[in-house]
């Protein structure tokens, strides 16, 4: 009995101590629901916020990423600085229409704001709450001219591939409004931009307050974590989105592109955009898997993947001329090796990559974590492989064969969820980052 009375004083005191997490984690769900008028906005711009609730009022909070915390795990909401804050906002519930997975939901606007001109480039969290029931969205602000060297590509294109709002995404198709149905390996044929993200929202509140694994991290995770990183690191960076690079979002006055997670879902034009970027002499760190990969055109605020007609199928980029400019950005391709599978990488050769790691040849990089999984892009480009993977992958660097600029390339989706817990991993990556900004 007493060890009954102890373990009841344990857990009320875990309770108190994740307050808020415990009150987020039960709150009821699609009472709110939000998104906004455009993927990113400049710093000057108007930003407009579509809202849909049964509540006559809601309140709004935005939070810059970085808590004032070193800590990576259990985080209190509590130590995210408060950037904007707007209460009592005038709210009602608005109808979807029946395509609005495909055609977008077509909201009125219910709130508009400008933040402070000071505002630094970053992704920030919006916050819409009432009482217990809670809905976040993320807000990516975007500069017009470079405020450093860095230039960090959001996957906003995969983010709503995989967005089932209302019924369907690029993988799931559960409406009963079948119009825009493809089959069941690859469902809608459209998504919109244009609709609220619930589990976008739920992903954010589990990396606000318990951190993650490194398994199966992307969406929103991936950038999130890397972000988190470069601000632990010193690593100055603008930020930029699939949207905006595919309008020729000016990339070409920076040293470095830098891609992350699952940069999977492109066009033409984005491909086109950072091949320029190369011929200008720029620098691209790849620290993705699955990367430019599927072939898709962008109508507004519509993705439409491109569709072989008589297989009935979704296209990749696979035997596509355009490979070859894939392949001098990236230094390799995505072909289904190593699908949900995770690995580590071991050292194959001495380079300055691993200066401060103290790796041997032939050793692992990681201690607990693996790197190097989910999805995994093979090598094709065998330069300068400094370190080997299955598959025929591994960590690489070679000079662009187009301007003087290099690659570094990892080749894999989980390589930016284990930085912050591998310090090999994390240490070379800062050794090619700091690298690439002095030449």
């Amino acid at each position: 009995m007493k060890n009954c009375y102890y373990l009841y004083i344990i857990i009320f005191l875990l309770i108190l101590h994740n307050y808020q997490y415990v009150k987020e984690y039960f709150s009821p769900i699609n009472k709110i629901l939000a998104y906004l008028s455009k993927p990113s906005y400049y710093i000057d711009e108007e930003i407009e916020l579509k809202i849909s609730s049964i509540f006559n009022i809601c309140n709004l909070q935005i939070f810059n990423i970085h808590p004032s915390t070193n800590k990576i795990r259990h985080i209190s909401i509590d130590d995210y600085k408060i950037i904007y804050e707007k209460k009592g906002i005038k709210t009602k519930q608005q109808s979807t229409p029946a395509y609005s997975f495909a055609e977008g939901c077509n909201w009125t606007t219910t709130y508009s704001f400008k933040l402070n001109q000071n505002l630094k480039s970053d992704m920030y969290i919006i916050k819409l709450y009432n009482g217990l029931t809670i809905h976040y969205l993320i807000l990516l602000i975007k500069n017009r001219t470079p405020s450093a060297k860095n230039i960090v590509l959001m996957n906003t294109n995969t983010w709503q591939a995989y967005n089932n709002f209302d019924g369907a995404s690029l993988y799931t198709y559960t409406s009963p409004h079948k119009k825009y149905f493809l089959d069941t390996n690859r469902p809608s044929t459209q998504v919109s931009y244009q609709r609220p993200f619930p589990k976008q929202s739920s992903m954010i509140l589990n990396y606000i307050q318990l951190g993650q694994k490194y398994k199966g991290l992307h969406i929103v995770y991936s950038e999130l974590i890397f972000l988190k990183w470069c601000k632990l690191n010193n690593i100055q960076y603008d930020i930029t989105t699939d949207y905006d690079l595919h309008n020729n979002y000016d990339i070409y006055s920076y040293k470095t592109f830098i891609l992350c997670g699952h940069p999977e879902y492109w066009t033409t034009q984005m491909i086109n955009n950072v091949y320029k970027f190369q011929i200008q002499n720029g620098n691209i760190i790849s620290l993705g898997g699955n990367s430019l990969y599927r072939e898709i055109k962008l109508n507004n605020n519509i993705i439409i993947p491109v569709i072989n007609q008589k297989t009935n199928t979704t296209i990749s980029y696979f035997n596509n001329p355009i490979k070859s400019k894939i392949i001098n950005i990236i230094g390799g391709f995505f072909n289904g090796a190593g699908m949900d599978k995770y690995y580590d990488y071991s050292k194959s050769k001495n380079h300055w990559i691993y200066f401060d790691t103290n790796l041997k040849i032939g050793q692992n990089i990681c201690k607990k974590y693996k790197p190097l999984g989910h999805e995994i892009d093979i090598i094709v480009n065998n330069s300068n492989i400094l370190a080997k993977g299955p598959f025929n992958s591994g960590l690489i660097m070679f000079n662009s064969h187009v301007g003087t600029g290099r690659v570094f390339a990892s080749g894999s989706i989980t390589y930016c969820s284990c930085l912050l817990y591998e310090p090999n991993l994390s240490t070379i990556t800062a050794n090619v980052i700091k690298n690439f900004e002095k030449k």
